[in-house]
């Protein structure tokens, strides 16, 4: 928490993908104005345990990866949900498991990565 001007502001972090599974990372950092994702990682592995296909996920659209847990749920990260896009997306480093799934973010997001 840091303060602005006597006010306090809040981040928060959502661990949407990684922490019980090894690629598809992908965590946000959210104020009540802002929100910024740290990677966009494919998974390695589907819901079943084995080994993801990424070329069998391109006939599928975004609401069905969703469900699948393919794709994360996250509000304002695709373009078919209507809600306000997320500010950006941060890639911590170039492995597939960190940035794969960066085709499937709106087409205005702004990414970061150097």
């Amino acid at each position: 928490m840091g303060k602005t001007n006597d006010r306090q502001i809040v981040m928060r972090i959502t661990i949407h993908r990684g922490t019980n599974e090894i690629g598809g990372s992908c965590v946000e950092l959210s104020t009540e104005t802002s929100r910024i994702l740290i990677d966009l990682g494919m998974p390695l592995l589907d819901e079943s345990g084995r080994e993801l296909d990424s070329n069998s996920l391109k006939s599928f659209p975004i609401h069905e990866l969703v469900k699948r847990r393919v794709l994360p749920d996250i509000p304002g990260l695709y373009d078919t949900d209507g809600s306000n896009p997320i500010d950006g997306i941060l890639l911590s480093h170039a492995h597939q498991d960190h940035y794969g799934l960066f085709g499937y973010a709106r087409q205005d997001t702004k990414f970061f990565m150097s």
